[in-house]
């Protein structure tokens, strides 16, 4: 993956169903393969067209960690301060 992401391959290219490499990698992968995608820019807020997103798919696959990891991806790009 690092080689393809160093030809500059774009990182949420999608199937003929719209699933991208994070959801692939959170469904098949390693967690550091998952933490590789989002630290280069993928998008885990993406659905395929059955409108599953990557945490989706980690959940169906039972990887709580990187279901967990995905999370807190999306936790820390939520705007900080108080409302």
């Amino acid at each position: 993956m690092q080689l393809l992401l160093d030809e500059n391959a774009y990182i949420d290219a999608a199937s003929p169903n719209n699933t991208t490499p994070l959801m692939m990698a959170a469904h098949y992968g390693t967690v550091a393969a998952v933490k590789l995608l989002l630290d280069a820019g993928a998008d885990p807020m993406l659905k395929n067209d059955l409108g599953l997103t990557a945490i989706d798919f980690a959940h169906r696959a039972n990887r709580a960690e990187s279901a967990e990891l995905i999370a807190a991806f999306i936790r820390g790009r939520q705007p900080k301060g108080s409302w």
